[in-house]
């Protein structure tokens, strides 16, 4: 099947060729089933491991804005944190993250201060 698409349309451009092959390759609802994942996903162990997952489902999505980005991130964010982060009114989902990560940390050092007055 490619071997005709090039005889046909000449050597594709690596930018082509990738196209080709993504469109030829991944499957018709692939888009809708990274942004259902993205939908489900939620934090359940750090701040940043759940945005290392958040930013490959983003990146697999590819057509998704900013602003989706951002809520999605802060919807799946630990009811307490994502409070937080709302009212710190980020505008971005490296903002919301490096607030989130901030509180995150300091909740952490109270933990721990607590933990050595006992």
């Amino acid at each position: 099947m490619y071997m005709n698409h090039e005889q046909i349309n000449g050597i594709p451009t690596w930018d082509k060729f990738k196209e080709y092959m993504t469109k030829m390759y991944t499957p018709v609802n692939h888009y809708k089933m990274i942004r259902g994942q993205i939908g489900n996903l939620k934090q359940l162990t750090t701040v940043q491991d759940y945005y290392v997952e958040h930013r490959k489902l983003c990146v697999q999505a590819n057509n998704m804005t900013e602003e989706e980005k951002h809520f999605w991130f802060i919807k799946g964010l630990r009811p307490e944190l994502a409070k937080h982060v709302e009212l710190a009114k980020t505008k971005t989902t490296e903002d919301a993250y490096d607030e989130a990560l901030t509180y995150e940390i300091r909740q952490r050092q109270r933990q721990r201060a607590i933990c050595l007055h006992k």
